[in-house]
């Protein structure tokens, strides 16, 4: 039996190379591998960015302790609260991206599924993180703008 000529191949030329299919079936072709590792300087560099800027935060929050209550704003949240959540929530954002950097460099080390896979599944959860927090902190800036707005006296 005579095979068409342009029939589509069987065989994908990026399951031809070194890299093969995740465990979803999706094949990892070298542009999308390149990409992934190509973040990995990225990726840990805002991760210690977010790390330095939690130090920063808690040293700028020692100095506020050591002035005096007339220095300190009229509410305990802005003082207190609202940094100390802003500082756990940098720390926890940092250490998801630091955990992916790690994806990366394993990734960029053994070039095989089972580590894309990891990188992939720890670059989800850290977005799904984001993602959430930013629902949170707009939800949270809708409810401020609409008690500014509703406590005005100009509002009737």
């Amino acid at each position: 039996m005579e095979q068409n000529p342009y029939a589509l191949s069987q065989v994908s030329p990026a399951s031809q190379c070194e890299n093969h299919n995740t465990s979803d079936g999706i094949v990892i072709t070298p542009n999308a591998l390149a990409a992934v590792i190509g973040t990995q300087f990225w990726v840990k560099f805002m991760g210690i960015l977010m790390f330095i800027m939690v130090v920063i935060q808690a040293l700028a929050a020692l100095f506020d302790l050591s002035e005096t209550p007339q220095d300190l704003a009229a509410s305990p949240l802005f003082d207190y609260v609202i940094p100390i959540v802003t500082m756990v929530i940098y720390t926890i954002l940092a250490v998801h991206l630091m955990q992916y950097g790690s994806a990366i460099s394993a990734l960029a080390k053994t070039r095989d599924t089972v580590n894309f896979d990891r990188a992939m599944e720890v670059q989800t959860k850290y977005w799904k993180l984001l993602g959430i927090l930013s629902m949170i902190i707009l939800a949270l800036i809708a409810f401020a703008i609409i008690k500014e707005i509703t406590s005005s006296p100009y509002y009737r």
